[in-house]
């Protein structure tokens, strides 16, 4: 069975520009794990972005580029970064897409934290 997956662009409220494109199974979800206020101390471009947004009280707007479904994801998700950056378009990516964050290493306070975050909770059903 394949999944569905959304290619998305995080857009700044105070002049609609687009700097940020990802990918995501959820779409609201993911928007509010974005501008969760944990996340906004790891220090990352697009992190210290929505930080700002947030300290005036906003938070990025979220528009669906593309859906599909299986794997194309990650090429799709590598043409939509490609392009935005091709227009003009002032990233906060770090990366071409597709592959996450490879070689990014979470601090031992920010994996201690996740670690105490997860214990004692079940793994879901689509984890086993």
């Amino acid at each position: 069975m394949s999944r569905s997956w959304f290619i998305y662009a995080l857009r700044d409220p105070r002049d609609g520009a687009i700097r940020y494109v990802g990918w995501t199974v959820d779409p609201r979800t993911r928007l509010r794990d974005h501008c969760k206020p944990s996340r906004l101390e790891v220090g990352t471009r697009r992190d210290r972005w929505i930080a700002e947004l947030a300290a005036m009280g906003m938070k990025p707007t979220m528009d669906i580029l593309e859906e599909g479904e299986g794997d194309t994801f990650e090429a799709r998700e590598r043409h939509w970064i490609a392009y935005s950056r091709f227009v003009g378009c002032d990233l906060t990516n770090h990366t071409d897409g597709g592959e996450g964050a490879p070689g990014r290493r979470h601090t031992e306070a920010a994996r201690a934290k996740m670690s105490a975050t997860r214990k004692g909770r079940k793994p879901s059903q689509a984890a086993l």
